[in-house]
């Protein structure tokens, strides 16, 4: 599996996080954190796809917080996918940085920076 980081500057990652709603219309929020207006993981999916499923898992066993966009479902979320650069799924935004596919090491030091993920 091919995965690959791009960093966006920090004040435009924290205002993805925070626009992310709004752009992409419905979402589903899993685990909402009381202290946050937006969980800091955002999930761009499709049904059927096995990454997206390994990533959900993941989120799910080590309680991360996240928010999923469904781009088949939704056409704002489909563009706002798109113009994030997005070539295929999964699409994860990791406290406005994204990663492109699913490989548990990348997405551990993704949270760990981002203080989601105490390192083991």
């Amino acid at each position: 599996m091919f995965s690959v980081q791009i960093r966006l500057p920090v004040a435009l990652g924290a205002f993805l996080m925070a626009m992310l709603p709004a752009v992409c219309g419905a979402a589903e929020v899993y685990e909402k954190p009381p202290d946050r207006a937006v969980p800091p993981v955002a999930l761009f999916s499709q049904p059927f796809c096995p990454g997206c499923e390994a990533a959900k898992d993941y989120f799910h066993t080590n309680d991360i917080p996240y928010v999923e966009f469904d781009i088949v479902a939704s056409t704002q979320a489909r563009t706002t996918f798109e113009r994030l650069g997005g070539r295929g799924t999964p699409l994860l935004l990791i406290d406005g940085h994204r990663v492109h596919g699913f490989s548990i090491p990348v997405v551990e030091q993704r949270l760990q920076a981002a203080g989601l993920l105490e390192e083991n």
